[in-house]
C-alpha cells in the first residue's frame, strides 16, 4: 500500500541551488533530493504535524506498518471479520482495503467473501 503522488514546487533560486549542490549526496538528482529532505523532516516533525492536526481536529493515515500491526492483531484472534469493522479499526477507507486486497491476501493469507475479511485454512 505504499503509493506514491506527484505534487510541483517552486524554489528560489537560493533554495535550488542548495537542492543541486547536494545531488550526488542526498540523491541523484533534484526531484530525489528534495523527497528525501521533506521525508527527513516530516519524519523528524512527526508529533509536532499531529499536534497541529489535532487542533484542526484533523488526522493523520495510519502508516502501512500502523496497518499492518493492526490487521496482524486483530486477524490473530478472528477468522472472520466485517470489512467495515477492520475499515474503522485500521482507520483506513473500505474502498481502500477492498483495492488493495491481493497484498493483503498475500501478507495475511485472507480473502474477501462478500462484506467479509475470511482467513484462508
Amino acid at each position: 500500500m505504499t503509493d506514491t503522488e506527484r505534487t510541483t514546487i517552486t524554489l528560489s533560486n537560493y533554495h535550488m541551488n542548495i537542492i543541486k549542490s547536494l545531488k550526488g549526496i542526498k540523491g541523484n538528482t533534484a526531484a530525489s533530493v528534495i523527497t528525501g529532505i521533506i521525508s527527513s523532516w516530516i519524519d523528524q516533525n512527526l508529533q509536532e504535524i499531529k499536534e497541529h492536526l489535532q487542533m484542526k481536529k484533523l488526522m493523520l493515515p495510519p502508516s502501512v506498518e500502523e496497518i499492518n500491526e493492526k490487521v496482524s492483531s486483530i486477524l490473530k484472534n478472528s477468522v472472520k471479520l466485517n470489512i467495515d469493522d477492520l475499515s474503522k479499526a485500521c482507520g483506513i477507507d473500505r474502498q481502500l482495503i477492498i483495492g488493495n486486497i491481493s497484498k493483503l491476501s498475500d501478507k495475511f493469507n485472507i480473502i474477501i467473501d462478500g462484506d467479509f475479511i475470511i482467513k484462508k485454512k
